[in-house]
């Protein structure tokens, strides 16, 4: 192996371990948030196809009332009953 392909290969590598370091930090201190931290009011997820694929567990939220948008982990989502739980509990109560 040549010298400078050397150098090469190590300097890459530096490279892709520090954009490594970058991502791990800016997951840290992402925080899952559906408030606003300006007005905290609710605010609304942002689709963002680039930034699901880089980072899956991260959206782009923004905020109606004072126009804030930024970045956020993903929070859990309250849980909603399926279409078969639906119908269920329909059929369970027909008085409704």
């Amino acid at each position: 192996m040549d010298v400078s392909v050397a150098a090469v290969v190590v300097l890459l590598g530096l490279v892709l371990l520090r954009w490594g370091l970058i991502l791990f930090g800016a997951l840290l201190i992402l925080q899952p948030a559906r408030s606003c931290p300006a007005c905290f009011r609710a605010t609304l997820p942002i689709r963002r196809p680039v930034l699901n694929a880089v980072l899956p567990v991260a959206e782009w939220r923004w905020c109606p009332a004072c126009r804030w948008s930024g970045p956020s982990l993903k929070s859990p989502s309250p849980a909603t009953p399926s279409h078969s739980e639906k119908v269920e509990h329909w059929t369970a109560n027909p008085d409704r």
